[in-house]
Order: C-alpha cells, then sequence, then structure tokens
C-alpha cells in the first residue's frame, strides 16, 4: 500500500526482480496492489506512478519485497 495522492488516479505499479526490467503489475484507484504472480523467496523492487489529469508523475522512490 502507499498514500494518497489528492487528484490522481489511476495509480500504476511496477515490478522488477533481480536488476530486471520493470513491468507493469497493476492499476487501480485505490492505494494498494496484491502481486499474485510473485514467486515464492524473490525479491523484487516495486515502484508507483499516478497520473493527474493528462500529466504522468514520476516514480516513487522504490521498494523492495520478497513474496513468502
Amino acid at each position: 500500500t502507499w498514500e494518497t495522492v489528492p487528484g490522481a488516479a489511476p495509480y500504476n505499479v511496477c515490478r522488477s526482480a533481480a536488476g530486471g526490467a520493470y513491468a507493469g503489475i497493476g492499476t487501480g484507484r485505490t492505494p494498494g496492489c496484491v502481486d499474485r504472480t510473485a514467486g515464492s523467496g524473490v525479491t523484487y523492487r516495486c515502484y508507483v506512478t499516478a497520473r493527474f489529469s493528462k500529466y504522468k508523475s514520476s516514480h516513487a522512490p522504490t521498494a523492495s519485497a520478497a513474496a513468502k
């Protein structure tokens, strides 16, 4: 999950495994995403962008997470 930004929608979530290319894994209007395709024990780097009308934000700082 992440903090909402007033006026932003939708949010786009991207992830990368082991320094690979980032790929989109979800888009939505709520501040959260469940990745059902994550590999067990794999550590991913993720970031979120938001749209404001016709503009796209730069991405938030990346975060790391590992699937259970």
